[in-house]
């Protein structure tokens, strides 16, 4: 048990590092290589939603257009509401990613999950039909 509590840990922190450099690059404008730390992030602790976040709200913020990078924006934002399914800003991501996917009816749903989690958050009420930038890294505000 004690074995399998050092590896828990030590592939936590090995997420931590990896997403906290990309964090540190996409401050810095490097977004292709924060994006490849965050998913090594992701691969490290694959049950922590804060690379899956990170990752799907930085292909959003730069716009990401390709098949391969919409399908992985798609992914990981779906995968970590699904890690953190209270989490209103995650919610709100995927909501982001069904609208920059052409999908305007499953983003009016995700944003009203979103709305629901997190109520006071004028952000997250679907009929304002806002249009705001998404962040780029996960917020501590769940």
């Amino acid at each position: 048990m004690a074995l399998l509590l050092f590896v828990y840990a030590a592939t936590a922190d090995r997420s931590a590092w990896h997403l906290e450099r990309a964090r540190a690059l996409a401050q810095g404008g490097s977004s292709s290589e924060a994006e490849t730390e965050a998913r090594r992030a992701a691969a490290a602790c694959p049950w922590d939603p804060d690379p899956w976040a990170f990752l799907a709200q930085s292909l959003l913020a730069r716009h990401a257009t390709t098949s391969g990078e919409e399908t992985l924006r798609r992914a990981a934002a779906d995968r970590a509401a699904r890690l953190e399914p209270e989490s209103a800003i995650l919610h709100h991501t995927v909501a982001l990613d069904r609208a920059a996917g052409g999908d305007p009816a499953a983003a009016w749903i995700e944003e009203e999950r979103a709305h629901r989690l997190y109520p006071a958050k004028a952000l997250y009420r679907p009929e304002a039909g806002n249009e705001a930038e998404p962040v780029t890294e996960p917020a501590t505000q769940r």
